[in-house]
């Protein structure tokens, strides 16, 4: 089973290790990891540029266990999502092999994030998608459903539950384990991995963690009353532009 462990982002920076380590000619597009029609035709179809930002793929689907780390924003689902397609339909994966692929996030936002990409690039594909977290889902609705995805994104305190109140869900036959958005790498790599390839500080190869087009700021607000105002300002006057706004709770 392949593991691959992401910290910010999984990996457009382990372009300098792996290319150091192997001479192979560098990865122009998709097409040159050797990728099935569906999965090429799924990136096509949602809009994925041609020429991806790493080459986190080969190893991934070589088996080989991964550690990266890299700018937020470059890319990093498609690092673990197209491995996880093209692992189960080497394999020719099937719905009564049960669960092949286990993507755990820690948020629920990220977890759907990672879903609808999962599914916009799987469109093609033949297997069955799951999304497991809290809230707003139902227990009991998830839990009759749990046991039969082939790829399951999860947030871990449900995940947790299901595999302990559902005895048809396992992970007997899993062939990829994704764990995004790790809180410390170096300290993931004291786990058991058999061969971790990459172990890259993305503080280390560039000056910002953000990818240069995107702008950060903050408003020091006098009252909390005041951030709602602050934020109405703000979003109605960048209309045109994709904004971000981080919120300490749901609420």
């Amino acid at each position: 089973m392949a593991t691959t462990i992401t910290e910010a982002a999984a990996s457009s920076s382990v372009d300098s290790q792996q290319q150091s380590n192997k001479s192979d000619k560098p990865i122009r597009k998709f097409a040159d990891f050797r990728l099935s029609a569906r999965t090429l035709k799924g990136l096509s179809g949602a809009n994925f540029s041609s020429q991806p930002t790493f080459n986190a793929i080969p190893p991934a689907l070589s088996g080989s266990d991964i550690v990266a780390s890299a700018k937020t924003g470059s890319g990093k689902t498609l690092a673990f999502v197209v491995p996880a397609l093209e692992l189960l339909h080497r394999e020719r994966w099937s719905r009564d092999l049960g669960l092949g692929a286990l993507i755990v996030s820690p948020t629920r936002e990220l977890a759907y994030q990672i879903f609808r990409e999962l599914r916009r690039i799987g469109a093609k594909h033949q297997f069955s998608l799951g999304l497991v977290t809290g809230g707003y889902h139902d227990v009991k609705e998830q839990g009759s459903r749990v046991g039969k995805m082939n790829i399951l994104v999860a947030t871990p305190g449900r995940l947790v539950q299901h595999l302990s109140e559902r005895p048809d869900l396992s992970t007997d036959n899993l062939r990829l384990l994704v764990l995004d958005e790790a809180d410390s790498v170096q300290d993931l790599v004291r786990l058991k991995m058999r061969q971790p390839v990459c172990q890259v500080d993305a503080s280390k190869l560039a000056a910002t963690a953000t990818p240069d087009g995107l702008r950060q700021g903050f408003v020091r607000c006098q009252s909390v009353c005041d951030k709602p105002r602050y934020l109405w300002q703000f979003i109605t006057g960048n209309r045109q532009r994709k904004s971000i706004a981080f919120f300490a709770t749901c609420k």
